[in-house]
């Protein structure tokens, strides 16, 4: 499965390439490579994860595949932001499965930043939910719960995180948790992440 996974992972790199910088329609390069490097941090193989390339001296995880002097260096100033908001998005979901919460966090926080300002609400609570899950995991359940219930003002209908729901209510009262839930959703996200 490995080696078919990476000649389809390759071949859409190389179809990438192909694609003008802004095609006059349909999405653009910033655009599909964020959905390939959200879609390789979600189903690749973990060998294959972190050695896929999202772009040109770009890995999905900060560091990896690049020069240490491109490592972590700010996308290009006409990027697409939307896109790269994903792109940080997904290199978290890969940093988070590779056990690197820290590296995790600093990329969701420079995506939520980013959907703060464009109001993308969808990103944030993606975002949102996989900081709650990281910070639950960590032991930080208080703020865990305070950013569902954030994520649940943003996006009523929608489940939250699962995993961070089921550590939550394993850890904390159930009292406590509905206040600190009920808190969150009471309070904008930004206020919830005073280092953005």
């Amino acid at each position: 499965m490995g080696e078919r996974y990476e000649d389809a992972a390759a071949e859409y790199a190389e179809a990438l390439e192909l694609l003008p910088p802004d095609p006059g329609f349909g999405p653009g390069r910033e655009v599909l490579r964020a959905a390939r490097t959200l879609a390789l941090a979600r189903t690749g193989p973990p060998g294959t994860r972190a050695r896929a390339k999202s772009g040109p001296g770009e890995g999905i995880c900060p560091g990896e595949g690049a020069p240490p002097a491109e490592a972590g260096a700010p996308p290009a100033a006409d990027a697409d932001p939307w896109a790269r908001s994903w792109e940080r998005y997904a290199r978290a979901v890969a940093e988070s499965r590779a056990g690197r919460p820290e590296r995790a966090r600093t990329e969701l926080l420079r995506a939520l930043e980013t959907q703060l300002a464009l109001d993308d609400r969808l990103g944030q609570s993606f975002s949102a939910e996989l900081l709650a899950e990281l910070e639950a995991a960590q032991g930080h359940y208080e703020s865990s719960a305070l950013l569902l219930g954030a994520v649940r003002r943003t996006r009523p209908a929608a489940a939250c995180a699962p995993r961070a729901l089921g550590i939550l209510r394993d850890r904390m009262p159930p009292g406590t948790l509905r206040a600190a839930y009920a808190q969150g959703a009471r309070t904008a996200l930004r206020a919830l992440l005073p280092e953005l």
